[in-house]
């Protein structure tokens, strides 16, 4: 930052006041990047961790159900079946996430998304 001298004429004084002003502009557009930057950062690995978390519960689930599915197979002898009931039950798994999808997807994501945007905001007042 320039430092400019409070001495002279108001020429000189006005070209002082632009001359803060100019660098005052700079730096809180240099904050406002660093706080984006910040905060995309925070959104994207919550991002990423969310997909390896999902990822891996996935092939967890595809092995519990290939699992349940030999099991029922094996109690009412018919592995078609086994997986019939299986599939079933997937499907309602399905439906029942598709109908409760407002309350536990897009408001855990707008909550989400405002606890990440507005949470140093809220610290910074503070300080």
């Amino acid at each position: 930052m320039k430092q400019y001298q409070e001495e002279g004429g108001p020429a000189t004084r006005i070209e002082n006041l632009a001359g803060s002003a100019k660098d005052y502009a700079e730096m809180r557009i240099d904050a406002f990047k660093l706080r984006l930057t910040e905060k995309l950062s925070i959104l994207f690995s919550r991002i990423i961790f969310s997909l390896i978390i999902l990822i891996l519960l996935g092939i967890a689930c595809a092995f519990l159900a290939s699992a349940l599915s030999l099991y029922i197979g094996d109690l009412i002898g018919s592995k078609a079946a086994g997986s019939l009931i299986t599939a079933s039950l997937f499907i309602l798994l399905a439906i029942i996430a598709y109908l409760m999808k407002k309350k536990f997807l897009l408001d855990s994501m707008v909550r989400l998304f405002v606890s990440i945007i507005f949470d140093n905001e809220n610290e910074e007042e503070k300080s």
